[in-house]
C-alpha cells in the first residue's frame, strides 16, 4: 500500500467506514467540482479510491470555465486527470467578468453564483439523488473566517464551510477530514503522479483572500495554529443530517404544482406571504419571487379579478377570485401535448408525472381522451352542466381549465381529470 492509500484509509476511518459502506452512500450519484488544482484533484483521487474500495456507482466531474483566461491547457490537464480515474467530465462556460460588472459583484462572488446555478441545473436533470463534492479544506475555512472578520463579521463568521450541507445544494467536503500533515503529504504525493493545473489568479495579491493565504495564515501557523484542529473545534453537529438525507428515497419527485390555502394567504403579512411563496418555490426548485411581482400579484388578488395571474421566469402564479393560490411550473407536463396508450382494459396517460388509468368497457375505438374544451358538458348530480363552469365553481384558474384531460364516449364527456389526482 503506497503512502497516498495509507492517508486515504486514515481519512475513511474518520468519516466512518459504516457510513461509506452503506448502500445509500454507494448508490447516491456524485458530482465533483473540479478545477484541476491541487485540492480538487485530491478530492477526485480520494473519491476514485472510495469508488474502488466501497463501490460508489456513479461519479461525474464538473468544470466551470469563467472566461477569465485561456483555459485550453487547463482543460487538457482535466481530461488527463479524469481519464486516469475513468470519471466523465462535464464542462460548462459562462462569461463571469461581463456578468460581474452587470451584477456589481466581485469576480469571486459572481463565479460562485454561476457555478452553483450550473451545478443545480445538472442535479435537477440527473433524475436521481445526487450531491456535490468540492475541494474545500480546513485552511480554506480559516481564510474564510478571517475574511468575514475583516468585513466586520460577528460570531456567524465561524459558521461557514460545514463538512456536510443540504443548502443551497447537497454538498460534502471530504478534505476537511484530512489533518494538516495528511493534507500536505497527500498534495505532495499527488503532484508526483498527476499533472496539476495552476491558477495564476490564486497568486495575485489584488484579492484579499490571496493576501490572507500568503501572508497572514503562514504567520498564524508559525505561532501554533492548526487549521484542522481549529476547524473541528468550530463546527456544529451536522454529520447526522447528511447521512439521514442519504437514507431518504433515492429519487425525489419535484412538484410541478403547489397550492397555498387562501385562508393562509389572507392571514399573512406581506413579508410572510413572500416567505410562504419562496418556500413553495424552493420546494419546486424554482427561483424566489421578487418584490415587484409580489406587489402586482397582491394588487390583482385584492381586486377580486376573475383570475389573478403573474408570470415569473420559471412558473405561473394563479388565483381564481377568492380561491387558493396556485403555483405551476413552466416545465410542468400540464403544458405538454397529451399522449395516451392502452393497457389492462384502460386508457392511460401521464398526469403530473403520475400514471392515470381510466377503465373502458367496450371497444377502445368508442373512446377518446383529449383536453377539455369550452363547449364540453358533464353530468353533475344528475344535471348537465358546462364543464368550464364546473371548473370555475371548483375555483380552478381559467388558464388551467383547457389543460385538463377528459374521457369522451360517444361524443359525451364521461370522466375528467381533477387536481386531486396529482
Amino acid at each position: 500500500m503506497n503512502e497516498l492509500s495509507v492517508i486515504f484509509e486514515s481519512v475513511s476511518n474518520k468519516i466512518g467506514i459504516p457510513n461509506l459502506n452503506s448502500s445509500e452512500f454507494k448508490q447516491t450519484s456524485v458530482l465533483l467540482s473540479l478545477s484541476g488544482g491541487k485540492d480538487s484533484t485530491l478530492a477526485l483521487a480520494f473519491y476514485a479510491y472510495l469508488k474502488t474500495k466501497f463501490g460508489i456507482q456513479s461519479i461525474q466531474a464538473f468544470y466551470m470555465d469563467h472566461c477569465i483566461r485561456d483555459t485550453r491547457e487547463e482543460i487538457a490537464i482535466l481530461l488527463q486527470q479524469t481519464e486516469k480515474f475513468q470519471v466523465p467530465l462535464i464542462i460548462r462556460k459562462s462569461n463571469v467578468p461581463k456578468l460581474s460588472k452587470r451584477l456589481g459583484k466581485s469576480l469571486e462572488e459572481t463565479g460562485r453564483i454561476v457555478r452553483y446555478q450550473k451545478l443545480n441545473k445538472i442535479l435537477k436533470l440527473s433524475g436521481t439523488k445526487c450531491y456535490v463534492v468540492t475541494g474545500h479544506h480546513s485552511e480554506d475555512y480559516v481564510e474564510s473566517v478571517l475574511l468575514h472578520l475583516t468585513r466586520g463579521g460577528g460570531p456567524k463568521s465561524f459558521h461557514t464551510l460545514p463538512p456536510f450541507a443540504l443548502k443551497p445544494l447537497p454538498r460534502f467536503l471530504p478534505l476537511v477530514f484530512f489533518s494538516d500533515s495528511e493534507l500536505q503529504s497527500a498534495r505532495s504525493h499527488l503532484k508526483q503522479e498527476l499533472p496539476i493545473s495552476v491558477d495564476e489568479t490564486n497568486d495575485s495579491e489584488q484579492f484579499k483572500r490571496n493576501r490572507i493565504r500568503k501572508k497572514i495564515l503562514p504567520e498564524l501557523c508559525l505561532e501554533g495554529l492548526s487549521p484542522y484542529t481549529f476547524y473541528w473545534n468550530s463546527q456544529k453537529e451536522t454529520e447526522r443530517v447528511f447521512w439521514d438525507w442519504l437514507k431518504e428515497a433515492k429519487t425525489l419527485a419535484i412538484p410541478e404544482l403547489t397550492i397555498i390555502s387562501r385562508k393562509t394567504w389572507d392571514a399573512a403579512t406581506r413579508f410572510q406571504r413572500k416567505q410562504i411563496l419562496d418556500l413553495h418555490l424552493e420546494i419546486m426548485q424554482l427561483k424566489p419571487i421578487n418584490r415587484g411581482n409580489l406587489l402586482e400579484f397582491e394588487r390583482q388578488i385584492e381586486t377580486l379579478a376573475e383570475t389573478s395571474d403573474r408570470e415569473l421566469s420559471d412558473c405561473f402564479l394563479y388565483c381564481q377570485q377568492t380561491g387558493d393560490i396556485w403555483i405551476v411550473s413552466k416545465t410542468s407536463s400540464i403544458w405538454k401535448p397529451l399522449e395516451t396508450f392502452e393497457k389492462d382494459n384502460s386508457v392511460c396517460f401521464l398526469w403530473f408525472n403520475q400514471l392515470i388509468k381510466w377503465k373502458i368497457t367496450t371497444d377502445s375505438s368508442d373512446y377518446l381522451v383529449r383536453l377539455s374544451e369550452k363547449n364540453d358538458s358533464i353530468l353533475v348530480n344528475g344535471k348537465k352542466v358546462q364543464l368550464f363552469e364546473h371548473y370555475r365553481m371548483k375555483k380552478i384558474p381559467s388558464p388551467l381549465r383547457s389543460r385538463l384531460p377528459v374521457l369522451i364516449y360517444k361524443e359525451q364527456v364521461i370522466q375528467h381529470a381533477t387536481f386531486n389526482e396529482t
